[in-house]
């Protein structure tokens, strides 16, 4: 029987935890693991270091307002794969991919919120772990619960898991 599909959503703000490292390792022992890297506070910070906007939030995600802050955006998703990528690596962690939540679609280049991205690979996964920092556990459940509510049902498979910075695995 093959192994059940598991997509770990990762903050930009735990991904460079060893705890959460740890965490993933022992789940790539039982699932086949995909991870899917966010980059939020580093596109935030990469924009205003550019004299760029950070965008308008909306209910989807951020809203840039042309192609050169979405490249930002793009480039900093990219960084944070390739180093997430590379601390596995240096653990000798093997999971079945590094993905970023950007595409193009018809030409457009178009990243998308992470915590919306999940949603493509909903149907697909047996699993989907939403790992973030504790304090904003509650806020990305209600999300979820009202994201759920709006579908026409609840989003079972989607589970949040605050991450504090001393994370025990």
């Amino acid at each position: 029987m093959p192994r059940k599909n598991v997509l770990v959503k990762l903050s930009s703000d735990v991904y460079r935890l060893d705890s959460v490292h740890n965490w993933i390792e022992r789940q790539s022992q039982t699932y086949f693991v995909v991870a899917l890297i966010g980059g939020g506070t580093q596109i935030n910070e990469a924009l205003v270091a550019a004299d760029k906007s950070v965008g308008n939030f909306g209910p989807l995600g951020r809203e840039l307002v042309g192609l050169p802050e979405r490249q930002i955006a793009r480039d900093q998703l990219e960084l944070n794969e390739a180093e997430f990528q590379d601390l596995l690596a240096e653990r000798g962690i093997h999971i079945g991919a590094v993905i970023k939540p950007a595409m193009d679609i018809g030409g457009v280049l178009c990243h998308q919120n992470g915590d919306i991205y999940v949603l493509n690979a909903y149907l697909s996964y047996d699993i989907i772990y939403v790992l973030t920092l504790d304090k904003r556990k509650k806020e990305k459940e209600a999300y979820y619960e009202r994201l759920g509510n709006a579908l026409g049902g609840r989003l079972k498979k989607i589970h949040v898991i605050g991450v504090p910075s001393n994370f025990k695995d």
